[in-house]
């Protein structure tokens, strides 16, 4: 029934704010639960060595945890914010019926995003540099593997459980990179209709401006006969 009451840029505005909900939840869910497998130790930056008395990789160095906390904490809040956008609209439609948004909160929604996508753009990097640097480290200590993901199939040394370290980090960095991507569409979404609202009002102005001119020019014609009508009435009474 709301989506029925809203237009439809914000209801697909809206379904976009749901797939950043979703993505940004598994993001940090994923990098939570690959930083339990790891003791509490932030395994982004981090380097292994092989522990030659049992064949067994070895967490040598990590990152601090609040490393980790920062990329799960902008997913999280990421999340957070979007599903309060849907609430808000939904609560919106529910009690006004005209659901519509005039220029000024388009450009505070636009700002935020502009926002959020900054935050997102910091932490994947974050994210994507330091699991390259972890698999490098990977490699290099175990010359016979020819990808990250082989190293889950390897023994890890005790308290570490390292057999879906890299599917973990992978599924966190695409769903981090799809919460990137829905909220740039977003920003594209809410810039073009930005550029729609500023488009209708200069029509919209224009049209006024058109109307106020036919009607000064009517009222001309209307005053022209009867000015006329004074003056040879002037110049009879002469």
């Amino acid at each position: 029934m709301f989506v029925m009451a809203l237009p439809w840029l914000l209801v697909l505005e809206l379904v976009l704010y749901a797939g950043c909900f979703i993505c940004g939840i598994i993001a940090a869910a994923s990098l939570t639960i690959n930083q339990g497998h790891f003791a509490g130790r932030c395994i982004l930056y981090g380097s292994v060595h092989l522990n030659a008395s049992d064949q067994s990789l070895v967490m040598e160095s990590s990152s601090s945890p609040s490393l980790c906390y920062f990329v799960s904490a902008i997913s999280v809040c990421v999340s957070i914010y979007c599903f309060s956008l849907i609430l808000y609209w939904m609560y919106t439609s529910c009690v006004d019926k005209d659901a519509n948004r005039d220029r000024s909160g388009l450009n505070m929604t636009l700002v935020l995003c502009g926002a959020v996508v900054f935050f997102l753009l910091v932490s994947g990097c974050v994210l994507r540099i330091g699991r390259e640097h972890l698999c490098i480290s990977i490699l290099q200590t175990l010359p016979s593997l020819s990808s990250c993901e082989e190293a889950e199939n390897k023994t890890w040394a005790s308290p570490y459980f390292g057999n879906q370290f890299s599917s973990e980090l992978h599924r966190a960095e695409v769903c981090h990179d799809a919460t990137q991507l829905h909220q740039l569409i977003t920003i594209t979404q809410l810039h073009q209709l930005i550029t729609t609202t500023q488009l209708h009002q200069l029509i919209t102005i224009t049209q006024l401006h058109q109307l106020i001119t036919t009607t000064q020019l009517h009222q001309l014609i209307t005053l022209t006969p009867v000015d006329h009508y004074k003056h040879n009435y002037t110049s009879g009474s002469l």
